[in-house]
């Protein structure tokens, strides 16, 4: 039998040998007894080690089989190896690959090879009754790192297992609001910070909303706020949801995209631009050119469904780079233009 020297890889951290280099280096220090001019039968157990370093991803044979790569003989051996350098060789073989995960046998990327062995372990030894914890939690158990799942479950690893498969799940956005304890039935959402103090401070003498909600910029246009709109609506279908911002690509992009998630979550939700204030801000409103950033507008026909006859406005203002920021609508301005009894 071939007996390999465990320095034998050590040594040879060349990129390549010749069939010379691989004569005295390999015959020499692997075979018992081998000789310069090895018989058949040395030649048979040489090329078995050849295939059996290839197969362990130690070494790199030839691909193509011409005359140029390949000593004739008996066996053919070739006139070269390439061995393959730490970095250059795949992740361990792993025998027993989860089913969910056995597509991977193919991966060739070392770091996605890592982290899906860690999440095959995880399923191979799964409790049969697990806890589910939020997906940060499981990341920080599993890799030491609370925002690595987060980042592969982009990726490859979650071609066919979801985050239920390694019990987690998604944590929701908080939804910062403020909650009036009235009867009304009406609620808004506000894009941005400031115009949202503004409103609660107005609504707590107007008492017109039920609830003002941040919509913390262009999170408004989300699922977790999508979802936390539905929630409201089905304890509730006769909720007026209104949504207010700035009169730019970017906030009317928010607008439509927010209407587009809560139409596909129900039909029914009564999601509406607030007409008014948006009229107020383009009557009214100070010009700004300088803050203008160019932007597709993402469903025309809604735009124009959503914004009536404003919509020719705005888009006279985009073509000229204008835009408007919902700041205009300060405590003050709220306050003189919009008491209850004139809405």
């Amino acid at each position: 039998m071939i007996t390999l020297d465990d320095n034998f890889l050590l040594e040879l951290q060349k990129k390549t040998i010749t069939q010379s280099k691989l004569t005295y280096d390999i015959y020499n220090r692997c075979y018992i007894d081998a000789s310069l001019s090895p018989d058949e039968c040395n030649k048979v157990e040489l090329l078995e080690l050849l295939h059996k370093l290839e197969r362990d991803k130690c070494i790199a044979l030839p691909k193509s089989k011409d005359v140029k790569y390949w000593m004739r003989g008996r066996p053919e051996l070739p006139k070269w190896i390439k061995i393959l350098k730490a970095t250059e060789r795949k992740e361990d073989i792993i025998l027993h690959w989860h089913p969910k995960l056995s597509f991977m046998y193919r991966e060739k990327n070392p770091a996605t090879i890592k982290s899906a062995k860690i999440i095959n372990e995880y399923l191979i030894n799964r409790n049969s009754n697990p806890f589910s914890i939020a997906i940060k939690e499981r990341s920080l158990l599993l890799f030491n790192d609370e925002k690595k799942l987060d980042r592969l479950r982009k990726g490859i690893i979650f071609k066919h297992i979801t985050l239920e498969d390694i019990d987690c799940y998604l944590v929701a956005t908080p939804i910062i609001s403020t909650v009036f304890n009235n009867q009304s039935d009406k609620i808004i959402i506000i894009e941005n910070y400031n115009t949202y103090d503004s409103f609660c401070k107005y609504n707590r003498k107007m008492d017109y909303y039920n609830e003002v909600i941040y919509g913390w910029g262009v999170n408004a246009n989300s699922e977790d706020m999508a979802n936390a709109i539905y929630e409201r609506w089905e304890k509730n279908n006769n909720l007026t949801i209104s949504y207010f911002g700035d009169i730019d690509p970017t906030g009317i992009n928010i607008a439509i995209g927010l209407g587009n998630r809560l139409k596909r979550t129900s039909e029914n939700i009564n999601f509406e631009i607030a007409k008014k204030y948006y009229r107020y801000i383009l009557d009214n409103g100070v010009e700004d050119t300088k803050n203008f950033k160019a932007k597709k507008i993402e469903n025309m026909s809604l735009t124009k469904l959503l914004f009536g006859d404003m919509y020719l406005e705005i888009d006279k203002l985009f073509e000229d780079k204008i835009r408007i920021a919902q700041e205009r609508l300060n405590i003050e301005v709220l306050m003189k233009n919009f008491r209850k009894e004139l809405i």
